[in-house]
């Protein structure tokens, strides 16, 4: 059945409506169904990925409530970097930047843009320099990995962010990239 089409989203599904209906109940839960659906859920390789989904459609007051029942974003992080789930991991950053300092969120993006660059990961890779770019940098400590220094040059202001530089992403990616066009989507 875990090869059904919607089988994760209905995993989601299933975790979300039962998260809302615990954590806002007035009154106590007996026998609360939060743990057993946890349990259930994890026993499919869809696990880290089926919770990072519920956990962003999900209003923040109620994170706290869900991550006593899956566990801390911090390890669910980095399980999904042991694991090889770069975009995976790369949703929990959203998660870990609402929940932790600003210098936890740039470690932890710090460690999967170094893991996007040994695995060739480019287009995740460019989307992580632009996520750590957007970091205010007087709100974080040292940098954390010796290939930032190379992509994040320091600057003073977050009022006027550093703007990347071909040959800054031609360092990243390796190859040399054109500078960048507009694109129109059109949907019919």
């Amino acid at each position: 059945c875990s090869k059904l089409p919607y089988f994760q989203h209905s995993l989601e599904l299933l975790l979300h409506s039962v998260l809302e209906e615990e954590a806002t109940s007035k009154d106590p839960i007996p026998d609360a169904l939060l743990p057993s659906v946890v349990d259930f859920i994890r026993s499919f390789p869809v696990y880290r990925e089926t919770v990072v989904q519920c956990t962003r459609k999900t209003e923040v007051a109620l994170w706290p409530y869900l991550f006593a029942a899956v566990g801390s974003p911090k390890d669910l992080f980095s399980d999904c970097l042991e694991m090889g789930e770069l975009n995976t991991a790369s949703s929990y950053l959203l998660v870990l930047q609402s929940l932790e300092p600003a210098s936890v969120a740039r470690q932890h993006a710090t460690q999967l843009l170094d893991a996007a660059l040994d695995s060739g990961h480019w287009k995740l890779a460019k989307e992580l320099i632009r996520f750590l770019r957007a970091i205010d940098p007087d709100e974080c400590e040292e940098l954390a990995s010796p290939r930032m220094s190379q992509i994040l040059p320091q600057f003073a202001s977050p009022l006027s962010p550093p703007h990347a530089e071909v040959e800054d992403l031609s360092l990243v990616l390796g190859t040399l990239v054109g500078p960048r066009t507009r694109s129109i989507s059109i949907n019919q």
